[in-house]
């Protein structure tokens, strides 16, 4: 949902922006980017005809999958309320829509490295018939393309739970199509979050 912005009145309550205009052009920079990413979840849901890749950074690895499977994507609160006692692989808890979700790192997951905590950092969080109240922190996400913009690499072996590696028709990079299913019931991912409600 979009939120309509207020303009100040008085050019004196226009000083302060000037002095943090680095802030609030990544702000701007923020918000233009979900709106691109709404309307274009819009655009394809109107067409009806191609399935939507999001693509993002975990783990060192380049994935791409399924957008039907996100539910919404967001930044990493500064101050993420934490779990006392959790492993360090659960980042904390964060609430959207009145739900609250357990983030879980999916580089830390995948590679035993936290991941580093920077202003690209994204949050997915996971559509509730995959594993409910669950999101994903990864390092920096990138727009969303049609599927049929990348073709099937049958020569590159894919990373482990990756299925397959596409590779983009335009650039020729490669992505690991993640699939979220094998994810959360691989063994790795179910004890940690066993470990979770353990602690």
């Amino acid at each position: 949902h979009q939120r309509s912005g207020r303009v100040g009145r008085f050019e004196k309550r226009r000083k302060p922006l000037m002095t943090n205009a680095s802030n609030a052009h990544q702000r701007q920079g923020l918000v233009e980017f979900q709106r691109q990413i709404f309307a274009q979840i819009a655009a394809f849901q109107q067409r009806g005809d191609e399935r939507l890749c999001l693509r993002a950074d975990a783990g060192s690895i380049a994935w791409a999958m399924d957008a039907n499977d996100i539910v919404h994507v967001t930044q990493l609160p500064r101050n993420i309320p934490l779990i006392p006692a959790a492993p360090s692989y659960v980042r904390g808890l964060l609430q959207s829509d009145g739900e609250v979700y357990t983030v879980f790192d999916l580089g830390h997951i995948l590679s035993d490295t936290p991941t580093p905590v920077h202003k690209s950092n994204r949050v997915l969080m996971l559509h509730p018939s995959l594993m409910a109240n669950t999101a994903l922190l990864v390092d920096k996400t990138y727009s969303l393309s049609a599927i049929e913009s990348f073709h099937v690499d049958p020569d590159t072996s894919p990373a482990p739970l990756g299925t397959t590696v596409l590779r983009d028709n335009e650039t020729d990079s490669a992505w690991n199509w993640l699939d979220f299913q094998a994810l959360l019931t691989s063994s790795a991912f179910a004890t940690r979050r066993l470990d979770i409600h353990a602690a």
